[in-house]
């Protein structure tokens, strides 16, 4: 996993975040490949689209074998936009009800011990739920290079 996040030029709060699973949980699966036998299908299928893998390729790893790498390559320059998180009701609710400083406490204790990009990615994309939910249209963001 490492080879291949290396290769993309990715961190890994961008291949969790590309793959919609926790930094931490990608860590445990990186440094123990076993732990795939435990994981979700939709799981699985999230690191190997994160990571331009063949399905199947993250069970080859746990097993001990070599991934299929999709021919398709991406540099930071053509890196896809990390997704938004996909609230639930009662998720956005709790976020439209609460202050930007409770945001950033939650986020701060979700995200604490996995990385400060996928806590500021979660402040940022609840910030910009607030902001929608206010009616204040939020530009796009443009890469940095």
């Amino acid at each position: 996993m490492d080879d291949r996040r290396g290769e993309l030029d990715m961190t890994w709060d961008e291949v969790a975040a590309a793959a919609r699973i926790s930094v931490g949980n990608l860590y445990r699966i990186a440094s123990d490949p076993g732990a795939a036998q435990r994981m979700r299908s939709t799981s699985k299928k999230g690191i190997e689209r994160a990571l331009l893998w063949e399905s199947g390729s993250v069970d080859t790893v746990a097993e001990g074998g070599e991934p299929t790498r999709l021919p398709t390559e991406r540099t930071a320059a053509d890196r896809p936009r990390r997704p938004r998180h996909e609230w639930s009701a009662r998720q956005r609710a709790k976020i439209l009800a609460m202050s930007f400083e409770d945001a950033l406490d939650l986020a701060e204790q979700i995200y604490g011990g996995s990385g400060e990009d996928a806590a500021w990615t979660w402040l940022r994309e609840a910030a910009q739920l607030k902001l929608e939910a206010a009616g204040i249209e939020v530009p796009e963001r443009s890469s940095p290079n």
